[in-house]
């Protein structure tokens, strides 16, 4: 909520921060690409949100391979997102709560997701997400909030959602 600019993505200088542990930068004006050579020396990072801002190109794979990243809001930017890509497996190992709404989030949610044992929290809404909801979306014991309306998503949900116990919120209109 500030008027931070820069063109860069997050700012080199970001790359000296290796003990930071939370990035709050939503609503500036980040604009540009993020940078996988700043993002892998913040391996401390736990907090990353940097939603409403004029971020584009791909996420980079060092974001994934953070251990203790837990929360990753990059809602409301223009970011290219491939999510068979970005939840391959081994990546994003202790993720919590993941928001990736009004991106150029593209393809269908992967199986992989099943692997994400601590995954609480998933949000892409007004995206491009293509096929069917996969049954592995069931295996998320911890899964409360799910959040997938305005994609362009078919098929059926799941019987195996029903395994999901602690689901409060679960929209796919």
């Amino acid at each position: 909520d500030n008027f931070i600019v820069t063109e860069t993505g997050l700012p080199e200088e970001f790359a000296y921060l290796t003990n930071i542990e939370t990035i709050q930068l939503s609503y500036n004006l980040l604009q540009g690409i993020l940078s996988g050579s700043v993002i892998s020396k913040l391996q401390k990072l736990q907090h990353f949100e940097i939603e409403s801002n004029y971020l584009s190109g791909p996420i980079p794979s060092e974001l994934g391979a953070l251990p203790d990243l837990i929360y990753v809001y990059i809602r409301r930017n223009s970011v290219d997102v491939q999510l068979h890509t970005m939840l391959a497996t081994g990546l994003y190992p202790s993720l919590f709560s993941l928001w990736l709404d009004d991106n150029n989030v593209f393809g269908s949610i992967p199986d992989s997701i099943g692997q994400i044992q601590d995954l609480a929290s998933f949000s892409v809404t007004n995206s491009s997400l293509t096929g069917s909801i996969p049954s592995t979306l069931g295996l998320l014991q911890g899964l409360r909030r799910v959040w997938l309306y305005d994609n362009k998503m078919t098929g059926s949900i799941p019987p195996q959602l029903s395994n999901l116990t602690r689901i409060e919120i679960f929209e796919i209109y």
